[in-house]
């Protein structure tokens, strides 16, 4: 345990993303809920995996779907609107699709490829992020069609949008991990993002 602490350290004073233990959990690290959003109840939610790994999409919008409808909360996923993120058609007609289900908010999981970057970078970028007025819409638009970017380690984004302003109402990060044990530990992730966002009585 001393030895793999040392390494840790050894790793970040030469400047190298972290790569985690392979047991290590996935989950929620960094978290950031905005300020000025309301305790809105939401009907109807859309669980959206923007990810070109398919195995891994499906598995984030199923368990999504799965938890939320347990919690009875309507919920349906993007994969049986939108199949193909590589080459998914009109993004209007995405979001038509989207507004004809009368979903009013949506909860993503962005796969985000490292590559070398590390998480600090990443952490970085993230939070910058937080502190725009983007929407679902553009999310969309600067994400779609998806390209394939393979990458030693991702991390995810799961962001919370609603149709009232801010459109994003909370988001947070995990720690980067390798698609294996992101594919593995999906089901803590998504148990993870539940509580936490019934906590903060976001749903």
């Amino acid at each position: 345990m001393r030895l793999r602490a040392a390494a840790v350290v050894l790793l970040a004073l030469m400047g190298v993303t972290r790569i985690p233990a392979a047991d290590e959990p996935v989950r929620l690290v960094a978290q950031w809920s905005s300020p000025e959003s309301a305790g809105k109840k939401f009907y109807k939610i859309l669980a959206m995996g923007i990810a070109d790994d398919r195995e891994l999409r499906h598995r984030f919008e199923d368990k999504m779907v799965s938890h939320l409808r347990g919690q009875d909360i309507l919920a349906v996923t993007s994969y049986s609107m939108v199949p193909d993120l590589m080459a998914p058609g009109s993004r209007e007609e995405i979001l038509k699709k989207i507004e004809a289900q009368h979903i009013d908010a949506a909860i993503t999981f962005r796969l985000v490829p490292l590559g070398k970057q590390e998480e600090s970078a990443w952490d970085a970028e993230w939070m910058r992020q937080t502190q725009e007025a983007g929407t679902l819409r553009e999310l969309i638009a600067s994400s779609l069609p998806l390209k394939l970017e393979k990458s030693e380690t991702y991390g995810v984004e799961v962001t919370l949008w609603a149709e009232a302003t801010p459109a994003r109402q909370w988001t947070a990060r995990t720690a980067p991990h390798g698609i294996k044990a992101l594919r593995q530990g999906s089901t803590m992730l998504i148990q993870d993002v539940i509580q936490t966002l019934r906590y903060y009585h976001k749903i």
